[in-house]
């Protein structure tokens, strides 16, 4: 941080009225700079993050998931699907809810194969690991089903 002429000039007359505390003006611009810097800290407010209108969605189809409303949380997500520049990592959660709602529904082939495409297209992320995660719950399923 630059001083200005104006506090440099002021600290060194500081200096010379106090010779025998040479340090005295970088003290006492310390103090000013750290009582300066907690004016700031305390006067910021925090910044809200504003959510994107596709994770707005996402947490309403969410919402309606927790609510029991499965049928109307694939009409939310299918209108996240719907919007343009949804980020990858956005579709990609997109997809991954997609897949569990099938599978609340009872569509197990529809959850199976969204959650297999989710492993290929998203591979490494952490969606891709919950699809895996998601993937075996259903093949436990499909071979609970086949056992009956």
């Amino acid at each position: 941080m630059m001083i200005s002429r104006h506090w440099k000039k002021r600290f060194q007359t500081l200096e010379k009225r106090n010779a025998g505390f040479p340090m005295i003006g970088n003290v006492i611009a310390a103090v000013l700079l750290a009582g300066s810097l907690a004016a700031v800290a305390q006067d910021a407010a925090p910044v809200a993050v504003e959510k994107t209108p596709a994770e707005k969605l996402i947490e309403q189809a969410r919402a309606e998931q927790t609510a029991g409303t499965p049928k109307q949380a694939i009409q939310t997500v299918a209108r996240v699907l719907i919007l343009e520049q949804v980020e990858k990592e956005t579709l990609a959660q997109c997809e991954l809810l997609m897949a569990e709602l099938y599978l609340e529904q009872g569509m197990t082939n529809a959850a199976s194969v969204t959650a297999g495409q989710i492993q290929v297209l998203h591979e490494g992320s952490e969606v891709a690991k919950k699809a895996d995660a998601l993937k075996l719950k259903i093949d436990e399923l499909k071979k609970a089903e086949e056992l009956k």
